[in-house]
């Protein structure tokens, strides 16, 4: 990973405001979780490679993996200690 990437994970995602900003700012959208079934259709539509979750407690059975990454590129500003 580049030092000028970014990852996010998006909950109550609604229909993707916040996502395609983040996005057009160079961030890349990892999961999403909407409740709202029309709001989840029009995410489907838009991000049809981006896993989508109907409710938030499920993204914690998804990929831990990226999760994980995700949250420590967030903590850490993209970098781990001195690297």
């Amino acid at each position: 990973m580049r030092d000028d990437e970014r990852d996010a994970g998006s909950t109550f995602s609604g229909i993707g405001g916040f996502d395609l900003g983040l996005e057009r700012a160079g961030w890349s959208i990892r999961w999403q979780a909407e409740s709202d079934e029309y709001r989840r259709r029009v995410l489907a539509h838009h991000w049809p490679d981006v896993p989508l979750y109907a409710d938030v407690r499920d993204v914690a059975q998804g990929d831990e993996e990226s999760r994980v990454e995700a949250q420590r590129r967030a903590l850490g500003g993209g970098r781990l200690g001195g690297d």
